[in-house]
């Protein structure tokens, strides 16, 4: 049975990247979340006891829903009465930086200081010390814990904005604008705006931001030539893949097993393994668990999504069934275990939802991913806004709606409106420039130059 579930899962999503992806492109929402679910679902079909009721259902809960997307997506793309024109290579509009994204590239910089001056500690930069033979000793797993207890509760929803969202996305556009325009302090100013991102990123020792900032600078690359985007992006997972294994190696993950090891390579081949634990087990098993908790209460009719929604408000707590779960799995409440967000789903309004959700979800997907396609022309804030918002959509594999919004959906939503505010004072293109051609509007706006190299 298993096996079955696990074929069709494939199949399914196989024929979705032949019939859409293959087409509209990989970093689109409608590319990111059916490989996005096909990862959680395998991982998941992995380690259902096949004796225990509520994880034969919860088989048909994790694969079923994306089953039913992918055929329903592949159907609304096969299905177009005038298929939209795609613009995977847009013009460029090397529109200015605006006050308001200056301002707001600042205020990310200085809310991320204050905050961290607040929790007292940095935990990337304590395990860089450590490295170098300072502050050896200090227990970096269980500082990454006391940032988000109770008694040092700052925020860390509404921080996450301005040092995960903002901070890395308007960095992009500020080094894009300053090698567009050879700026003679452009490559000091890119240093300063990385090295500040990835310690502001890290400094909680929470590595999933990473990873999502990581991926979608990567799809910053497709929405700006998506001719390019594999060879660049093949790049870029070069370049972060040896940063973030120094993260898992000092942030308190696998320190035991790692010390172990025999050799340097064995080491190695350690933190590989909790890297890919990280993608293919951990929120698997979270979801797997949730679902048990769930199994027997009864269907919240909404009720739950409402209350984790109201809890991104001050003075409202949100739903507790993470911290539930996690207490009953290892006895304390100091952690969280997410539903699956098939499981949340089935939580709060039974098989029906999981029926028609889907189907709600393909349509809007569908037709977020042909408004974003059919623009010709991009600001890079709107190009770096687009990108961001298609990752975090797309990777929604855990909770209910509250995950688009600690995730950034919003915030990069609100960037790709200010962008595209920004962006109409400069829409004349000459009929003769070619799609790679950005329109420098500090010259002349129908004057057209080579595109950054990003």
């Amino acid at each position: 049975m298993l096996l079955f579930l696990a074929a069709l899962l494939v199949l399914a999503v196989a024929a979705h990247y032949l019939v859409v992806t293959r087409h509209r492109g990989l970093a689109t929402i409608d590319g990111i979340f059916p490989i996005a679910q096909l990862v959680m679902g395998l991982g998941t079909l992995a380690l259902v006891d096949i004796f225990y009721p509520p994880d034969v259902e919860y088989a048909y809960v994790i694969s079923g829903p994306t089953i039913i997307y992918c055929v329903t997506s592949c159907a609304l793309y096969l299905g177009r009465p005038s298929p939209e024109r795609d613009h995977p290579n847009p013009i460029v509009v090397d529109a200015p930086i605006s006050p308001v994204v200056w301002a707001l590239l600042i205020l990310s910089v200085l809310v991320t200081i204050v905050y961290y001056v607040a929790v007292g500690y940095n935990v990337f930069v304590l395990g860089l010390q450590g490295l170098a033979g300072k502050g050896a000793g200090q227990d970096l797993t269980q500082l990454r814990i006391d940032s988000y207890s109770a008694d040092r509760y700052l925020y860390p929803g509404y921080v996450n904005q301005f040092k995960n969202i903002l901070l890395p996305a308007l960095s992009i556009v500020v080094v894009w604008r300053s090698y567009s325009n050879r700026w003679t302090l452009r490559h000091g100013l890119a240093a300063s705006l990385f090295a500040i991102t990835a310690i502001s990123v890290l400094g909680t020792g929470q590595r999933g931001g990473f990873v999502i900032v990581t991926l979608f600078v990567g799809a910053v690359f497709f929405w700006a030539d998506r001719r390019r985007f594999a060879h660049r992006a093949s790049l870029l997972m070069l370049g972060v893949l040896p940063l973030l294994t120094l993260a898992t190696l000092f942030l308190g993950r696998s320190l035991t097993s790692v010390s172990r090891a025999s050799s340097e390579l064995d080491k190695l081949g350690v933190i590989l393994q909790e890297l890919g634990r990280r993608i293919t087990y951990d929120n698997q098993a979270a979801g797997q668990q949730a679902f048990r908790y769930t199994y027997r209460l009864e269907t919240e009719n909404g009720g739950e999504w409402l209350t984790g929604v109201m809890g991104l408000l001050p003075g409202h707590s949100g739903s507790s069934l993470p911290q539930d779960v996690f207490f009953a799995i290892y006895g304390t409440d100091r952690g969280s275990a997410p539903p699956s967000l098939w499981g949340s789903i089935a939580h709060n309004f039974g098989w029906i939802g999981l029926l028609i959700m889907p189907v709600i979800l393909a349509i809007v997907f569908h037709w977020i991913t042909g408004r974003l396609l059919a623009k010709s022309q991009r600001t890079p804030l709107e190009i770096v806004a687009t990108a961001g918002f298609c990752v975090v959509v797309g990777l929604w594999v855990i909770g209910g709606p509250e995950y688009l919004l600690n995730a950034g959906a919003v915030t990069f939503a609100g960037l790709m409106w200010i962008g595209s505010r920004v962006a109409r004072s400069y829409r004349e293109v000459p009929s003769s420039a070619s799609s790679t051609s950005p329109v420098h509007s500090d010259t002349a706006r129908t004057a057209a130059s080579p595109s950054p190299n990003i």
